[in-house]
């Protein structure tokens, strides 16, 4: 069996409050499965020392969000709120897989711009809620099912 990668591209590295790491820290538990191709930062500035931080030496820094989507099979949108639907309406388009941070809208009338394109995609999305995983989340599930709380 012929089992390849998922191409993936992080995008959104700057002004967070940390969520691309934590996408990238579930990327490799599953090094098998998927490449971390690429990174994508309107300030390539800090595209550039975010790549070169966590050690992604193979990965390009995008110049733009066309040129990333042409080279990934999936993208994790890391970006502010404001800006998920559109990325997420372009991923889709073009049959890439997209994995967006929570809220995935600011607006239910921003949320009608996907329905159309959900009926002619090939490409899955997901709403990110990584919070589940978080060490002391899971101590406090533990802790809760042993009778703590």
């Amino acid at each position: 069996m012929n089992h390849q990668k998922l191409r993936v591209t992080i995008v959104g590295t700057g002004n967070n409050v940390g969520i691309s790491r934590a996408h990238l820290m579930g990327y490799r538990y599953c090094p098998d499965d998927v490449e971390i191709v690429g990174v994508y930062d309107l300030n390539m500035d800090a595209a550039r020392a975010w790549k070169q931080e966590f050690g992604l030496s193979e990965a390009v820094c995008f110049g733009s969000f066309d040129q990333a989507l042409a080279h990934s099979d999936a993208m994790s949108i890391c970006t502010p709120n404001f800006t998920h639907v559109d990325m997420i309406c372009q991923c889709l388009q073009h049959d890439v897989h997209v994995l967006c941070e929570k809220p995935l809208s600011n607006t239910m009338d921003e949320l009608q711009k996907l329905k159309p394109i959900l009926k002619t995609t090939k490409a899955k999305g997901m709403i990110n809620l990584n919070y589940r995983r978080m060490p002391a989340l899971r101590y406090l599930q533990r802790f809760a099912a042993q009778g703590g709380i």
